[in-house]
């Protein structure tokens, strides 16, 4: 399976995109979710799924920019699904592949890390596939450096920085004011990774922020 991935912006045509792949981790991530995302709007038993839908993709990832976010929509476009991102990507997606929720029939959501449990607990929403690629020894090795990384930040007076270590931390990484004592945990928290899961849902369940 070809998936494409760009770091920073990405074209949807239509066809799934030819670039390089620049993080193959990723591309394996999103090469687990695809079968059973594509079987699920395939079966029709969840509302406003089916051959005939029109899907709006969204992603809520604050480790990769929406990277993963992309192959899925070009992954889904690939399987023969009627399939577009919202309006804000208009100059990536082109104006023939984007949509507002109004014009959609489901929403398929890319929820990575901590939106999963966010995405969990969204009403009529169906967790349709998990992938999580780390090891056990990883997973507790991630929360060890998460909280070090929070302690690190509390300590050097940055609490109002804290909720980006789960919400946001790409954002985070690039902050001038960090420490530069917690740059190489948050580089090793990117590079152990999180897991990474996709809902469908009514429209109603996407909010653009």
């Amino acid at each position: 399976m070809y998936i494409a991935l760009v770091i920073s912006t990405a074209v949807f045509t239509g066809q799934a995109s030819r670039v390089e792949v620049l993080r193959p981790d990723l591309s394996s991530a999103v090469g687990e979710l695809v079968p059973s995302t594509a079987a699920a709007l395939a079966e029709g038993s969840i509302p406003g799924t089916g051959r005939d839908g029109r899907y709006l993709v969204t992603w809520t990832d604050p480790f990769h920019l929406g990277t993963q976010g992309w192959a899925l929509l070009n992954e889904l476009d690939r399987h023969g699904f009627d399939v577009a991102a919202v309006e804000r990507y208009r100059a990536q997606a082109t104006e023939a592949h984007v949509r507002s929720p109004d014009d959609a029939t489901a929403v398929v959501n890319l929820a990575v890390g901590s939106a999963i449990e966010e995405w969990r607990g969204k009403a009529g929403v169906h967790e349709v596939a998990y992938f999580d690629a780390r090891t056990g020894a990883e997973r507790s090795r991630y929360a060890r450096l998460r909280s070090v990384l929070i302690r690190k930040l509390k300590a050097a007076g940055l609490d109002e920085l804290v909720p980006a270590v789960d919400e946001n931390v790409f954002a985070l990484a690039n902050d001038p004011a960090l420490p530069e004592s917690t740059r190489s945990t948050i580089v090793e928290m990117r590079r152990i990774g999180v897991p990474t899961a996709v809902f469908v849902g009514p429209p109603e369940a996407v909010s653009e922020t």
